[in-house]
């Protein structure tokens, strides 16, 4: 017994000495090191703007090992970086230990101007790592006769000239200047800017600034704002609040905490602008009102096409300025090729930039230039920058030869024309974009779920309770039964005496056991005296007189067995209770009713912006139709008709990605509607991109998925669980019935577990938010970064699935198994209620 006692002692001291050694290597970052593909450097300036005499501060953070020595820096002339130190942490994120340290630097200026910092280079476990470059933008120093007032605290308001244009963009600075006095609790300043669009304050940047021999902290907000009409404008006040701590009498400590706090309100001057009008003369025609200093580059990819295969445009805006509101340059339209309106990506180094789809309709050899005009405020004159002219290689598509296209239709054969199918002109049913049960629903569904153990338990019950009186009312049945046949008998056969001879036995064996009487007690005295309503009473006292009168000879008139027939058949449906009861039927269909009439199934109404669009598609005007389709949307409801006039909208409009995109949305919602069928493979059939074939193992395991609607599926599903459990709930009270009902069961719970796999494959199998259209031709990527490698090209309408999202990329897979990593904004879920920006993070994995 010692000995064991020991071992279990040595085992158990064994067990925490390792879990103390493992907490202790987790906290302290003891262990093997890092792999090398979990290593990443990322650099980092703030603030990215200073003026002479100011520093900011460069962090250069490595993620995934602390052990790295800080890099060697090499800096332009102007410079000079000093080493701060480095600063480690360690962070355990579900039981992963994620070790990072930061090293760094006091950045100074001692010259105005622009300065590129990096790339900076790490090694580190014998291998090479880099982060990305910094600029650092220096003003010029600060100027003490631009400080109002005297004091110790003073708020500035600082703007680089006081005439500007209007929409030029330029910055503005709100400065606190600090001196002798503990301050804290500063709050972000407010500013009065009547007739400016005035953007949010940055993240202050602090610093020392010598003035009038005296030190002051500098704490220096920066924005920017954009004049909206011309004239003399002012510009302010700006004020902010903070609190200054005063030491208290006979206090001890120099702290805040033992200070006396007093709140201090400062406002500064406000600022006079001469705001002037851009000038007329020499105003060009496409001016579409850009103000400041751009450069403009255009690319083309790929440059080798056929005829009818898609080429991107590649649009860089670079620059200082405003372009709020401005359209984007694009290709002008020509019947030499089809444009679609180009749209927004990700830009490098602050450039703003745009890619649009150019679809050559014939052979040509050039791009001609793309021009952008605006206004120079610093030149006070337009600008025009245009693109050199982007040299093509388009030939003629191979399975459409020339001979064969010019070739004239031999006689007696029909041309037939093809084109999209017209409007629907009815909404139809609306639908919840962001449908979920209701708590009421969810609620009824679970309750159900006690019928079956309450009918159980009280079957149960009777059964044990009620022996004796279950046993007679059993025999009961049994002699019931008896009669009915030997009545049916007597009748066919034509004898009254033998029907009445029936009638008076089963009266005689039938109520004792049925009413507990006591044998040999049944006449109309006693049956006056039953448990019974008057009706029943009066129909076994017709029976007894029937009989007594036929017992004693009396001769029964042609048509009196037959009545008194269907008098035995009432008195004993009624007393074995095989009346049908009409709560049952009514039970049945009040469940799917209260579930369709309620909030889970019901939708707000988008009529009147679904006819506004009709109107707008029959006046030609495809994008007032566009918008009214999507106001619908906007308000939270959809139906299968606004998706497919949508479709027929962006199709009319050229947008052949956002065409098929809702026609599969009206697929979904009504597979079976020959309209949204033909559309879509006709669009299809525009854009060269045919869908991607269901599995034959998916085709024969889930029938009913994309052969019955969504909201279909989900109503039989909810209706046939409903009655499964009702059917087995009655199965346990009906007694009679009770083999009827429990056949009922079994086939409604079969069909319900049919249409429940279909329904949850539909939901979480196959959703929405994992199915996505290529809305433009697209390159996907070995990995999430503008100039990793190319895998394989995605053309406009092609079905891919999502897999993951890391920033504002996404891993995509196509019908083949391929996976690479496309920008957000080229691919659109099928599920409206999903953005690009949305979290669709379903899985993980790499492009293979």
């Amino acid at each position: 017994m010692t000995k064991t006692r020991r071992t279990q002692r040595g085992a158990w001291s064994r067990l925490l000495t390792s879990l103390v050694v493992g907490l202790f290597a987790a906290f302290a970052g003891i262990g093997p090191p890092a792999r090398a593909a979990d290593i990443s450097v990322h650099a980092q300036l703030l603030p990215p703007s200073i003026r002479v005499g100011e520093s900011a501060t460069l962090s250069i953070e490595v993620s995934g090992a602390q052990d790295v020595p800080p890099p060697a820096l090499s800096v332009p002339d102007g410079v000079h970086v000093d080493y701060v130190g480095p600063a480690t942490q360690v962070t355990i994120i579900n039981g992963r230990v994620q070790a990072s340290v930061q090293h760094r630097y006091s950045v100074t200026a001692s010259k105005p101007g622009t300065y590129h910092l990096g790339p900076f280079a790490i090694l580190y476990g014998g291998r090479r790592y880099e982060a990305e470059a910094v600029t650092l933008s220096v003003g010029a120093a600060s100027s003490t006769a631009s400080l109002p007032g005297g004091g110790a605290l003073r708020l500035v308001l600082r703007v680089p000239r006081t005439q500007l244009y209007v929409r030029e963009k330029v910055p503005v600075e709100v400065l606190l200047y600090v001196g002798a006095v503990r301050a804290g609790d500063l709050q972000y300043p407010t500013l009065v800017a009547d007739g400016f669009a005035l953007d949010r304050f940055q993240e202050p940047a602090q610093y020392q600034e010598q003035l009038e021999g005296q030190t002051y902290t500098v704490v220096r907000f920066s924005s920017s704002l954009v004049p909206l009409r011309a004239g003399r404008l002012r510009l302010g006040p700006a004020s902010t609040r903070l609190n200054v701590y005063e030491r208290r009498r006979g206090g001890f400590f120099d702290d805040p905490f033992f200070s006396q706090r007093r709140p201090v309100s400062l406002e500064s001057e406000t600022v006079e602008l001469e705001v002037l009008p851009l000038p007329e003369e020499g105003k060009p025609k496409n001016f579409t009102g850009a103000v400041g200093r751009f450069s403009l580059d255009v690319a083309a990819s790929p440059t080798e096409v056929r005829v009818g295969d898609p080429l991107t445009l590649r649009i860089v805006l670079r620059g200082e300025g405003n372009l709020d509101g401005v359209p984007p340059p694009a290709l002008p339209e020509s019947p030499q090729w089809r444009t679609y309106e180009p749209h927004p990506v990700s830009g490098e180094g602050g450039a703003l930039a745009f890619e649009q789809v150019v679809i050559p309709a014939t052979a040509i050899d050039t791009l001609p230039p793309i021009e952008f005009v605006y206004f120079d405020p610093e030149l006070q004159r337009y600008e025009r920058k245009r693109s050199a002219p982007i040299a093509l290689t388009v030939r003629p598509r191979a399975d459409t030869p020339a001979a064969i296209v010019a070739a004239p239709t031999p006689p007696g054969v029909e041309t037939l024309g093809r084109d999209i199918v017209y409007l629907k002109e009815q909404p139809g049913r609306w639908i919840r974009l962001q449908e979920s049960a209701s708590p009421a629903v969810v609620a009824g569904h679970a309750g159900l779920l006690l019928l079956p153990l309450a009918s159980y338990l009280f079957d149960r019950r009777r059964r044990r309770v009620q022996t004796a009186a279950f046993a007679q009312r059993k025999a009961a049945t049994e002699v019931a039964q008896r009669t009915l046949r030997q009545c049916e008998q007597a009748l066919s056969q034509n004898d009254p005496q033998q029907f009445y001879e029936s009638v008076a036995a089963c009266l005689r064996e039938y109520l004792p056991l049925r009413f507990g009487l006591a044998p040999g007690r049944v006449d109309e005295n006693t049956v006056n005296e039953l448990p019974t309503d008057v009706e029943l009473r009066a129909d076994i006292a017709t029976l007894l007189r029937a009989c007594e009168e036929a017992r004693f000879g009396r001769q029964a008139s042609m048509g009196a067995p037959q009545q008194h027939w269907q008098v035995l058949q009432r008195v004993l449906r009624k007393s074995e209770g095989l009346e049908r009861s009409k709560w049952l039927p009514r039970l049945m269909l009040a469940v799917p009713a209260l579930c369709l009439a309620g909030r889970c199934f019901a939708a707000p109404s988008g009529d009147a912006l679904f006819f506004q669009g009709n109107g707008a598609y029959a006046a030609q005007d495809f994008k007032g139709a566009i918008a009214h389709y999507e106001a619908a949307l906007a308000q939270g409801v959809a139906s299968a008709n606004l998706f497919f006039n949508l479709g027929n909208a962006h199709f009319k409009a050229g947008n052949l990605g956002k065409a098929i995109l809702n026609y599969e949305r009206a697929h979904r919602l009504a597979p079976r509607d020959a309209d949204i069928q033909a559309n879509l493979e006709f669009a299809r059939s525009e854009a060269h991109t045919p869908a991607c074939p269901r599995p034959t193992w998916e085709a024969l395991l889930f029938p009913l998925v994309g052969r019955v609607s969504p909201s279909t599926l989900k109503v039989t599903t909810s209706v046939l669980y409903g009655l499964a459990l009702i059917a087995w709930s009655l199965a346990f009270v009906h007694v009679a019935w009770r083999q009827r009902w429990g056949i009922a069961a079994i086939v409604a719970g079969v069909a319900f577990v049919i249409a429940g796999v279909n329904f949850l494959w539909l939901e979480y199998g196959r959703p929405w938010t994992r199915e996505a259209i290529v809305l433009q031709t697209t390159v996907a990527r070995f990995a999430p970064e503008a100039e990793a490698t190319e895998h394989f090209r995605l053309a406009v309408g092609a079905s891919v699935r999502v897999r993951e999202q890391r920033d504002r990329w996404w891993l995509v897979e196509r019908c083949d198994g391929r996976r690479g990593w496309v920008p957000a904004g080229h691919v659109e879920p099928l599920s409206p209620a999903v953005t690009a920006g949305s979290n669709l993070t379903a899985g993980s994995g790499q492009p293979s």
